[in-house]
């Protein structure tokens, strides 16, 4: 502690005013009564001359060694699905897919179509349009926000017990998303490296390539067809597959940040 000097002080050795060690440690501990100190007064002063930072809650959810608090996690896998749909569409989103298309591209393709066009069907609506060819506008083969195809909205029908006459609106394609998507993505490695902290953020963001087709996969590594990346190629390139960077970038930055508080 520095000593305070009385005033008419001069430059030999200071004057001491009584009960300063006591105000001095009760104005550090922000606490009426705290003399002698503390133990938590005396662990902060430690920290401090340790050049020891105290961890604080991340507005991204991370809690410490990647443990968890349940509203946390959450919120931060909705950061990156959000990233993701960036790329994707919005919850009314769809589109006819490839089949039966001259050329291999997709028959039709609704980024904006009217409210309630995806969200007020129920799962088993969307997919008993399945058998229809893709040149037919009321087929809707990939569906949502995140886009999930009719084979993909099949499992998680399935892996979440839904009935199927749930309908598809917002709350039930975060909960896709959220629940089964994110856990799905290349075998469970994004999960793995947001939840447990395992592998990097190329191999998170490999995994998510291979279930967005908007997320590009990165440079080097092969997509789908077996060439090699640029870093700006989909897992799925193809006439109706191409990446999004912006999107892409959004997820990496998010990636990034996670990696960066092991």
């Amino acid at each position: 502690m520095r000593p305070v000097v009385a005033s008419g002080g001069h430059t030999g050795l200071p004057t001491v005013r009584p009960r300063t060690r006591q105000r001095s440690l009760q104005r550090r501990c922000g606490r009426q009564a705290c003399f002698p100190p503390s133990s938590r007064c005396s662990r902060r002063s430690e920290n401090r001359k340790a050049g020891r930072t105290p961890w604080h809650f991340h507005p991204i959810g991370l809690i410490g060694n990647f443990n968890y608090a349940t509203s946390g996690l959450d919120e931060l896998i909705k950061k990156i699905g959000d990233a993701i749909s960036g790329g994707e569409g919005g919850y009314e989103s769809y589109n006819t897919g490839t089949k039966n298309v001259p050329g291999g591209g997709v028959g039709h393709s609704y980024m904006h179509p009217p409210a309630g066009t995806v969200t007020s069907k129920t799962i088993d609506e969307i997919l008993a349009t399945d058998p229809l060819s893709g040149t037919d506008p009321n087929r809707m083969f990939a569906t949502g926000k995140y886009q999930t195809t009719l084979s993909t909205l099949r499992s998680g029908k399935a892996a979440l017990g839904l009935t199927g006459s749930e309908k598809y609106d917002a709350d039930i394609q975060e909960r896709f998303f959220r629940d089964f998507l994110f856990k799905k993505a290349g075998g469970g490695a994004l999960a793995d490296f947001v939840k447990n902290g395992k592998g990097t953020v190329n191999q998170a963001q490999y995994a998510a390539a291979q279930e967005w087709a908007s997320i590009s996969v990165p440079q080097g590594l092969p997509i789908q067809d077996g060439r090699i990346s640029n870093g700006h190629m989909s897992y799925y390139q193809s006439a109706a597959n191409t990446n999004n960077d912006g999107s892409t970038g959004k997820l990496v930055a998010i990636l990034k940040q996670i990696e960066g508080m092991r």
